[in-house]
């Protein structure tokens, strides 16, 4: 059995060594998983392996970077091993403690689990554009995917299928942070994973931010519900009709639409391909109707759908 983890790092504290660290990986992990040794009566708390004796690279059938480790318990004729994937802000993966003897196959089912594990990303901006710079270790799907940041001005964000500038919608700091919420999906009949919603934030723990999610066309055997939210979508109505809307009392503001693409669509020849986006933009901050209609006209012009 495995213990699933995830480790976050501080936001302001970007550090490309620590990825190459495994003792460090381990000491940090060690503080939130307790790994025993019995001393007499007493079970003493381990709180470090040193480096590990064993490391790989590991690349799922999605283009993910794995780093497989491995530390022995010589006390228990056993080893620790821990699949960890690299995110902006720290790791997600999976711990487990094997037998010496069998080692290698709990190693192969790691791996073979490693494809069925999901996650999304999230991080402050430093952590993204260093995150992007360690390219042994980012996902294939990042290849393709820019990230230009100017402190305390804009964000630019370049992929296949949307592009993004912030500049004259919100500001941006050290408390700003970018979620990219991964999903699978079907490209010309291919099952891939890719890039689905992306969440700006001006800051991390407030109210104010754009985001861009994906809406495949649902199915025609798919419920009513989807095929409803599509038709809303389609003709710009309902909850995407992008009015301003605002809560009863007056604290939090936002406009809802829709966004299609602009580029060569595969739609003509895969109907299911097509996929439209849900665009919002929130703030909790105190703004005048003016400033919303300014907001609204850049959002158009500064948020764009390629694919």
């Amino acid at each position: 059995m495995a213990t699933l983890f995830s480790l976050q790092y501080p936001a302001s504290m970007p550090d490309k060594q620590r990825y190459r660290d495994s003792r460090e990986f381990m000491d940090l992990l060690l503080k939130g998983v307790k790994v025993p040794r019995m001393v007499g009566t007493q079970a003493v708390r381990i709180t470090s392996f040193g480096p590990a004796q064993q490391e790989e690279l590991l690349r799922d059938h999605f283009g993910r970077v794995w780093q497989l480790r491995a530390w022995s318990l010589g006390f228990a004729d056993a080893y620790i091993v821990t699949l960890a994937l690299p995110t902006p802000d720290g790791y997600v993966g999976m711990q487990t403690i094997a037998p010496s003897f069998l080692l290698d196959p709990i190693k192969e089912t790691l791996g073979f689990v490693a494809d069925y594990l999901y996650l999304s990303y999230s991080g402050s901006l430093t952590q993204w554009r260093a995150f992007l710079d360690r390219r042994e270790l980012r996902p294939a799907v990042f290849d393709r995917f820019k990230l230009q940041y100017e402190p305390d001005k804009r964000v630019r964000l370049e992929s296949p299928r949307v592009q993004l500038d912030s500049a004259g919608l919100m500001s941006l700091g050290a408390r700003s942070s970018l979620d990219l919420q991964m999903t699978y999906m079907l490209d010309h009949g291919r099952l891939i994973w890719d890039v689905g919603g992306i969440t700006l934030r001006q800051d991390r723990d407030k109210g104010t931010f754009v985001a861009a999610y994906r809406q495949a066309n649902p199915a025609e055997d798919a419920g009513r519900g989807p095929r409803e939210r599509w038709e809303h979508m389609t003709k710009h109505n309902g909850d995407f009709s992008g009015t301003a809307q605002h809560d009863n009392e007056f604290k939090n503001f936002w406009v809802r639409t829709v966004a299609g693409g602009v580029g060569p669509s595969a739609s003509a020849s895969d109907p299911g391909s097509r996929a439209l986006y849900e665009v919002v933009y929130n703030t909790d901050n105190a703004i005048l109707p003016r400033q919303f209609d300014d907001i609204q006209s850049k959002l158009a012009q500064d948020l764009k759908i390629t694919e």
